[in-house]
């Protein structure tokens, strides 16, 4: 999906977007101010794949959803008859990452474990996540500023994310977190009882 430039999606009209919320004025082109009022852009086929992934989430998904579904038929995406929301087309899975690797290190007062948990996506450098459905994600630069600035309090380090397979928090000082050109680093001191998961890393085989 190519994506809008701010100026861009300012320049579409009000019947590109599924939604327009109430309370707003026209300029004098015809378009809602502020354009923070228009959701939910439907004037291409990859926007229309975005807004059926992205309509479900949103508060103003079921007021936006006829638009969408009209729009869907219009451009031949078929959606699933027990859940509107849900497109049926298949959409290719991309998959942009850098390699991260895990390692395993030996040390006085255990094995660690460590990586990383974010790559950053830069200009030179663009990493996304996978294709989530019309759409991908970024982590920029300054995604885990406020947490940094917080000292990190309250991160937590799970295997698969989780609960029941906690390895190390920043509280217990079993975590350690830091920021640097890559992404975000991180080095746990795992219980014994996830011994298995420092031998699968060992190993290679996570």
């Amino acid at each position: 999906m190519a994506e809008l430039t701010g100026a861009d999606k300012n320049d579409l009209p009000d019947d590109a977007f599924a939604y327009i919320e109430p309370g707003g004025s026209k300029d004098a082109s015809g378009k809602t101010v502020p354009r923070s009022l228009r959701h939910f852009p439907i004037h291409d086929a990859p926007h229309v794949r975005n807004a059926l992934a992205r309509a479900p989430q949103s508060p103003h998904g079921a007021a936006a959803m006829p638009k969408i579904k009209a729009a869907a038929k219009r451009f031949g995406i078929e959606t699933a008859a027990d859940d509107p929301g849900r497109s049926m087309e298949r959409v290719p899975v991309e998959r942009r990452y850098i390699d991260s690797p895990v390692e395993c290190r030996a040390e006085t007062n255990g094995r660690r474990i460590g990586g990383y948990a974010a790559v950053f996506h830069t200009p030179g450098r663009p990493v996304t996540s996978r294709n989530l459905g019309g759409f991908v994600e970024r982590v920029l630069p300054i995604a885990f500023n406020q947490a940094r600035m917080g000292g990190w309090s309250g991160a937590v380090c799970r295997y698969n994310h989780s609960p029941d397979m906690l390895l190390g928090t920043t509280a217990g000082k079993t975590l350690e977190l830091e920021i640097d050109k890559l992404g975000l680093n991180y080095t746990v001191l795992p219980p014994k009882a996830r011994d298995d998961i420092v031998e699968l890393v060992g190993r290679g085989d996570v």
